[in-house]
């Protein structure tokens, strides 16, 4: 029979003997992976979703998405981004309509420069001047008499050009270069301004504005700003 001090002695020793075995590390929370970048879309390309809306019912079932790129890309490009996003749907839609924007300029809000949607198959459609459109307009010669009142690069949908503002002769003129085929000279007809100039074609309505800064804007009759433009460098 084991005595009351036996007793505690042996717990003693076998508290003394747990001792010599660590206590196991605390668990540590995995952090999620994030998804690998796809390669073919290139490292300086960025495509922020800054709009995600969906209507899904009974009646339909569609998913809109915009995106805001920094620069332009290529249809290869556009392909890869818009199969990225649409693989990452945790619904199934009938259709999803996704439209990219560059950076706003001058205060106006852009229209979509490309559009690539699933209906249900991929639809790809560069809207304003591709990549290479606009470095043809960047890099041609801006020719006119007279002394230049200024030169902007135009990217619209379907009717991207540099629009060439100058004045001949105390005439003043307008020169659209479009990125292929003959440019349009058209005249045009000074309008008072406090501040910066303004001008209208001489059989339109349209105003067009530039700035103290050399910003170009496009105003319909009605006032409305329409595009605007920073001159050329």
């Amino acid at each position: 029979m084991i005595g009351r001090r036996g007793f505690l002695l042996a717990c003693t020793l076998i508290s003394v003997a747990g001792c010599g075995h660590e206590a196991p590390p605390p668990a540590v929370a995995e952090k999620p992976v994030a998804p690998a970048r796809n390669a073919r879309i290139p490292i300086e390309v960025s495509y922020p979703i800054i709009k995600d809306y969906e209507e899904y019912n009974a009646h339909v079932k569609k998913r809109t998405v915009d995106v805001r790129l920094n620069t332009k890309v290529s249809l290869e490009t556009l392909k890869e981004i818009a199969v990225e996003i649409k693989g990452s749907e945790k619904h199934q839609y009938e259709m999803t309509y996704i439209f990219y924007y560059m950076p706003e300029r001058g205060g106006a809000k852009n229209a979509p420069w490309a559009i690539s949607h699933f209906n249900p198959t991929l639809e790809l459609d560069i809207m304003g001047l591709t990549k290479e459109q606009e470095e043809t307009l960047r890099t041609t010669p801006l020719d006119h008499p007279g002394k230049r009142i200024g030169a902007w690069l135009i990217d619209v949908q379907y009717g991207g050009h540099v629009a060439l503002i100058y004045d001949d002769s105390g005439a003043v003129k307008m020169k659209r270069i479009n990125p292929s085929g003959k440019p349009l000279v058209t005249d045009m007809a000074e309008l008072p301004t406090d501040k910066g100039r303004r001008f209208k074609k001489a059989t339109g309505t349209d105003v067009y504005e530039v700035d103290p800064s050399g910003v170009l804007r496009l105003y319909d009759s009605d006032g409305k700003l329409i595009w605007a433009a920073e001159p050329l460098g």
